[in-house]
């Protein structure tokens, strides 16, 4: 193969091997008929086909909302933390419990801040040319870890599943754009390096053009018992334009609007942003075949997490005065790892447990189960209040494990 890049004036820039999945990913230079180099490579007797090096990127709404609101409802909307009362003795702690460490979450996005003592990042790899998966120089991989796992510590916000072990997997630089090979590459490194480092679940907050072989490196990490959670995207459109929200072997994240904490709709529609309570968000992306079977939603609308320091500082996020560098961002970036903290708990808790396949069937079940027995806990646009030729899947239940 080298001999074959040498006579098109291609390079190699790097090289993705994991599972099934092999390959290169190749820069023309400039003066180099980039059609007649595809043309011979396709051709050579190794090589399946070659496809363009598409962009993607976050999947959180570009509009930053700032607010001296109340701290973020979601965990209350989906029953993970239950408010103003102790709950009974079967039922979780008014405060979620907190993870052990044993299962490690790896988040495929700009890094996180290190600095930030609320998360428990316990390592990374940088894919990008930063060369520091701690660098955060977005701001979104940060927030990201913050819903997913945040400690609690007594300042700022509790997530999902506080003190998750975070290994964060930075393939998205400071615009928040990145290329789907360099996504490729890191989901071929957890199919060699996840299972040895405890990782159990993995969470892509990203969207871009469809990209087959993203789909094909998501299944060969399931593959290794490992389930993969990924954003829907936030183009209000067919999810199957999109990857990664396009690939069956991945559990897809919805978002829906919660304002209140409560479901009914009380709050009706906020004029900043135009969205309506209990309703899926209009930017979320859904499926238009009928009854998906791997998807689920969770609140995306002004979710409130951390950023890192320096970007409050220089203004370049809109951080709400007077906390611990907390803003507020939107998008199914935000929706995906509310459901990613609740695989790693359905892990930890034993009740997950494959070796060789994704377990997304169980949290898509649990969500559709308890909805169908609280047909008023869900939302307008899921499987009892469908919204027709748009499927946004059962809103999670936070109570499950």
């Amino acid at each position: 193969m080298p001999a074959s890049l040498a006579e098109v004036g291609a390079t190699s820039d790097n090289k993705f091997s994991g599972g099934e999945v092999q390959g290169f990913i190749l820069d023309v230079p400039e003066g180099v008929d980039e059609e007649e180099a595809v043309q011979k490579l396709s051709s050579h007797a190794d090589v399946m086909r070659v496809v363009p090096d598409t962009w993607v990127g976050i999947a959180a709404a570009t509009e930053r909302l700032a607010s001296t609101a109340e701290a973020t409802t979601s965990l209350l909307r989906i029953g993970a933390i239950v408010a103003n009362k102790r709950p009974a003795s079967s039922a979780r702690p008014m405060v979620q419990q907190s993870s052990n460490g044993s299962v490690v979450v790896a988040l495929i996005d700009t890094g996180c801040d290190v600095t930030n003592t609320d998360l428990n990042v316990v390592g990374g790899m940088d894919f990008t040319s930063d060369n520091s998966y701690g660098l955060d120089g977005n701001g979104h991989g940060t927030h990201v870890a913050g819903i997913l796992g945040s400690r609690g510590n007594g300042h700022g916000i509790v997530g999902m599943f506080p003190n998750a072990a975070l290994y964060c997997l930075k393939v998205l630089g400071a615009t928040g754009q990145g290329t789907m090979g360099t996504v490729v590459t890191a989901l071929t490194w957890v199919v060699n390096n996840g299972r040895s480092k405890n990782i159990r679940v993995v969470n892509l907050s990203l969207s871009g053009e469809t990209n087959k072989e993203v789909c094909d490196a998501i299944t060969a990490v399931t593959k290794q018992g490992i389930t993969v959670v990924v954003a829907a995207g936030n183009n209000g459109q067919d999810m199957s334009k999109f990857s990664p929200g396009n690939c069956g072997s991945a559990l897809v994240v919805t978002a829906m609007t919660d304002f209140d904490g409560l479901p009914g709709g009380l709050k009706g529609v906020d004029p900043s942003s135009g969205e309506t309570d209990d309703t899926a968000a209009r930017f979320s992306n859904y499926a238009a075949k009928a009854r998906p079977t791997n998807i689920i939603a969770a609140p995306g609308v002004r979710i409130l997490s951390y950023m890192p320091a320096y970007k409050c500082l220089d203004g370049s996020s809109t951080c709400i005065a007077g906390t611990p560098n907390l803003a507020f961002l939107s998008g199914t970036s935000m929706a995906a790892p509310v459901i990613t903290g609740q695989v790693a708990m359905c892990y930890e808790k034993g009740v997950c447990k494959a070796n060789s396949s994704t377990e997304l069937g169980k949290i898509v079940r649990v969500a559709a189960t308890y909805g169908r027995s609280n047909r008023e806990y869900g939302f307008k646009g899921d499987t009892f209040q469908p919204v027709d030729g748009k499927h946004y899947g059962n809103l999670v239940y936070g109570n499950a494990y």
